[in-house]
């Protein structure tokens, strides 16, 4: 019975090996989750790391944000490799925490963050676009009602005014210096696993409509703006309006 026993154990284990070495797009929520339950298996965590960091844009506008426990997600929004929009880092953190309180509704904003404030200190506020800054997260529902957010979004609008050369020189009282600083963009060591696909893969959780992700208020505040990205000597201008149709279905456009 005892030699039974230990077959059974080690052929769950191999089953279980065997399933976290297939690591992608479609399951590295998932497979993370069950990596970090004890006892814990580093190294598998570690490959479901890579490939959430590689393909964070693309995760996040799905449901299966929503399945990370609150740690897990701020070690992977804390960290310096995160491959994501800093925009797009704050509307899943944002999406996660109103899902937490039962989803938005038509009073989203009140209270999305309370007891979530270690979220916020995990978004890089100085490097979104000024213009979504203010006209997305300041005048959003979410600030009216968060002070910790409104603190550190407006310290942000503080530190982009001032010259790049003298921001060294500004007094942070809610930001981090880690929180304005650029993250790294290094590639993600991710051999062993299945490199992503363009959009969100098929049979992948579902898309997330705008509405939930609070771009409403942004909508209606502007219908024209122009943004500079990162790079120097690159500018264009786009609509506002954040919602694209593709493939029949309501899709988000960050692309501001």
């Amino acid at each position: 019975r005892t030699d039974q026993t230990s077959a059974r154990s080690a052929t769950s284990q191999r089953d279980e090996t065997s399933i976290l070495n297939i690591v992608a797009v479609q399951n590295a929520v998932e497979l993370i989750i069950r990596a970090s339950k004890p006892p814990v298996k580093h190294e598998y965590m570690g490959k479901c790391k890579a490939v959430i960091l590689e393909n964070f844009e693309t995760i996040s506008r799905t449901n299966a944000i929503f399945e990370l426990p609150e740690k897990l997600l701020e070690d992977i929004v804390s960290d310096d490799r995160l491959r994501a929009r800093e925009q797009v880092v704050y509307e899943a953190v944002l999406a996660w925490a109103q899902n937490q309180n039962g989803g938005p509704s038509g009073d989203a904003g009140n209270g999305t963050f309370d007891g979530h404030e270690g979220l916020l200190a995990c978004v890089r506020f100085p490097m979104i676009p000024s213009e979504i800054l203010v006209l997305r997260v300041l005048n959003g529902r979410e600030a009216s009602s968060c002070e910790c957010l409104r603190n550190m979004a407006t310290e942000a609008v503080t530190w982009q005014a001032v010259p790049v050369h003298l921001r060294d020189r500004v007094k942070l009282r809610y930001l981090t210096r880690d929180q304005c600083t650029k993250r790294k963009d290094v590639a993600i060591d991710a051999k062993t696993v299945d490199s992503a696909k363009n959009g969100i893969p098929s049979g992948f959780g579902s898309e997330r409509s705008a509405t939930t992700r609070g771009w409403s208020s942004y909508r209606s505040s502007a219908t024209e703006i122009t943004t500079t990205d990162q790079s120097p000597a690159t500018t264009r201008s786009k609509q506002a309006d954040p919602i694209a149709v593709k493939d029949g279905s309501t899709a988000r456009n960050l692309e501001i």
